[in-house]
């Protein structure tokens, strides 16, 4: 197993990945057997999983893998194994659209066409994708008046990425609503929150909305793809896609005051040191 789809383009499998579930099938796509492993043995960079594969003649298979924390999705066919891969699913489990639990971090990874040459034992290479991001947001009160408090304030992140096939493909369902499960007021910097969210597609809308509650005032509602997609250096020789399936990370920093009784927010996206500025932005 390999995990260095990521902006560092070095292999991570080991230091990050603790638990992996491994699905195999006939070149029909028929399901025949699973295994796991997870723990100790997997931080060895000399592991690799043995298969028991009793194949006397060459013989081609699917493979296809989840790795990680699962504890906050469901695995379809619920409570037993496929038949077929097409039936092999995994549902984000969410409070009537709404999530605020970490969701640690969860990788797929899939060989399509393995090519079992039944001459002894023979390695094949499952390259990892992850599907798991966070968003870290600071909002900063300048100027005079009171500063903004966790308390006071919701954050919210809207797309529809909960369910996906054995492809790791988005099944379209419905728009889920992500909400800190982390939030804290700290001294001369501001309120800040940690967001989850699944796999970021490209042309898949992505909504961040920032409200004051005490003051029943929208900060901010914005499309946030199209600053993600902006945040991406030049050089990198990458689609917009592959840029948002190796990085995982992103910083939102808010900066907000008051001009002439008007409410405003100045905002930065930081992402690997990259700025994007959207200031005078009126509430």
């Amino acid at each position: 197993f390999k995990y260095d789809y990521n902006m560092l383009y070095a292999d991570a499998f080991h230091s990050q990945v603790k638990k992996v579930d491994l699905y195999v099938f006939d070149t029909d796509s028929n399901f025949l057997f699973k295994q796991s492993a997870e723990g100790s043995q997997l931080a060895n960079k000399n592991y690799r999983m043995s298969l028991n594969i009793q194949a006397s003649e060459p013989q081609d298979f699917i493979i296809m893998a989840w790795a990680g924390s699962i504890e906050n999705f469901e695995m379809q066919p619920v409570g037993k194994n496929p038949s077929n891969i097409r039936d092999l699913k995994l549902k984000m489990n969410s409070n009537d659209g709404k999530f605020n639990t970490d969701l640690g971090s969860l990788w797929y990874g899939e060989i399509r066409d393995v090519k079992y040459l039944a001459k002894g034992e023979q390695t094949e290479t499952v390259n990892l994708i992850k599907d798991t991001n966070r968003f870290r947001i600071i909002l900063q009160k300048v100027g005079e008046g009171e500063p903004v408090s966790v308390s006071n304030l919701s954050f919210r992140i809207f797309t529809d990425n909960a369910y996906y096939n054995h492809k790791n493909e988005v099944i379209p369902t419905h728009t889920v609503g992500y909400q800190p499960y982390y939030t804290a007021d700290m001294e001369e910097v501001g309120a800040v929150a940690e967001l989850n969210s699944m796999r970021l597609l490209e042309k898949n809308p992505l909504q961040l909305l920032i409200r004051d509650e005490k003051n029943n005032l929208e900060l901010l509602n914005v499309d946030l793809m199209k600053y993600l997609l902006a945040s991406k250096m030049e050089g990198h020789n990458m689609t917009a896609q592959e840029y948002l399936d190796r990085q995982s990370e992103f910083t939102i920093i808010l900066f907000y005051n008051i001009v002439n009784s008007t409410p405003y927010l100045s905002a930065k996206i930081v992402v690997n040191n990259w700025t994007l500025w959207l200031q005078d932005a009126e509430m």
